[in-house]
């Protein structure tokens, strides 16, 4: 988001623009504990470490890409380095910029995940902070290769009472037993979309934008929907909309959020999830190879089918705590095509056998060379033929469902 500040210049004829460049994630990023909200096992775990006056010296935190892994580690470390342990925001440590404090080191390593640069990060382990600790934050840490996650594992068995190891990670499966089996895991979770949507709320709030009336509440309940549990991607994509309303004097209400959302490519991508999945479910092999086909990112598509699927495992069983928006999509079509006489039927089985299909392509994407477009069809194609005759038998479940 972009502000355009004007003030009169010398000349009272002229004027002069200053334009300010505002991300609403960083604007917003948590400074306290209380602030990093939707987790409340991490927010009860800290206050123990806090209390007890013991924090782990190796962290491993992981989540899904968004989930505000890295403003965790950034906080931790924010609070370890504070003269009050309470990140103040008033002593030196804290008024220091993260990115140039001289005691908080981020490395990705997903660009120096090679063993040299592993062992600078040791070589710098081993000096004295200026504060309290040397906090190390390691980003994308599934990332390293098999020799620079070995050259960790001596420093973060027994690492110096200055310094701290905090390692973040999408896939913490990938990485070594040796080196997890280290670290105290600190899983972070989807957030709730009430939870979201009270957090917009107050951004918006802030940045002068009025959310009264039920018309606001639900339209920060959509975007909180569209965000699948992402903090980082609601605040996002409530940018645009916010700049939207800025530029045309309008008010923010569902209809506008949708017409903002309509090109967005995530939301494209869902619809392509949504139809690849009632497809498959129809039997239909020839749409389901299109529908396969037509995706830009087929790394994407198996990640938003995985959780699509175990969305519709959990509306089938009455589990889940909220319900994503691809998820709201399929139900959308599946009640429309019930009503064309045209219902999806499927059941509870066949939804564990796809799940199981999506998650060997997930884990086999990781270890072959064979292109993702043709192991995501490869493996959702002949599981359907299976099925369909007879090779693999559906067992008997409660019901059986149609959209």
């Amino acid at each position: 988001m972009a502000k355009v500040k004007k003030g009169k210049s010398k000349s009272p004829s002229s004027e002069s623009a200053e334009l300010v460049t505002v991300n609403l994630h960083a604007k917003y990023r948590p400074r306290k504990i209380k602030d990093y909200v939707g987790q409340d096992h991490i927010q009860s775990m800290f206050k123990g470490w806090m209390k007890s006056g013991r924090i782990p010296s190796t962290l491993l935190i992981h989540g899904m890409t968004g989930s505000g892994k890295t403003s965790l580690a950034r906080l931790i470390a924010r609070y370890v380095n504070c003269e009050t342990l309470d990140a103040c925001g008033k002593c030196a440590s804290c008024r220091m910029d993260i990115a140039n404090h001289p005691d908080i080191i981020e490395s990705d390593m997903g660009t120096k995940g090679k063993i040299d640069d592993v062992r600078a990060l040791v070589e710098s382990a081993r000096l004295s902070p200026r504060f309290r600790r040397r906090v190390f934050i390691v980003d994308e840490a599934h990332l390293m290769t098999s020799q620079a996650e070995s050259a960790l594992l001596v420093t973060t068995e027994e690492p110096g009472p200055q310094t701290m190891w905090i390692f973040c990670t999408t896939d913490p499966e990938k990485m070594k037993d040796t080196m997890r089996n280290r670290c105290t895991n600190v899983p972070v979770k989807s957030v709730d979309p009430e939870v979201i949507a009270d957090r917009l709320a107050v951004i918006c709030e802030k940045e002068g934008l009025s959310t009264e009336g039920k018309s606001s509440a639900k339209a920060l309940r959509t975007i909180a929907e569209y965000s699948d549990g992402q903090m980082r991607r609601a605040i996002s994509l409530l940018q645009p909309i916010m700049d939207r309303i800025a530029g045309s004097g309008g008010k923010l209400d569902v209809d506008l959020v949708n017409d903002c959302f309509a090109s967005d490519p995530e939301v494209q991508l869902d619809e392509v999830v949504v139809s690849l999945l009632a497809a498959w479910l129809d039997f239909d092999l020839h749409h389901t190879v299109a529908f396969i086909r037509k995706a830009q990112n087929p790394r994407s598509v198996v990640a938003k089918l995985r959780w699509l699927v175990h969305g519709l495992i959990g509306h089938e069983t009455k589990t889940n705590k909220f319900q994503a928006s691809a998820l709201k999509l399929f139900l959308g079509l599946a009640a429309q095509r019930k009503k064309d006489k045209d219902p999806i039927t499927y059941s509870l089985p066949r939804l564990v056998y796809l799940q199981r299909a999506v998650n060997d392509t997930e884990i086999q994407l990781n270890s072959t060379s064979v292109p993702p477009e043709v192991l995501l069809e490869t493996n959702l194609c002949a599981l359907m033929c299976e099925l369909h005759d007879g090779s693999v038998k559906e067992m008997k479940s409660g019901s059986k469902s149609k959209g």
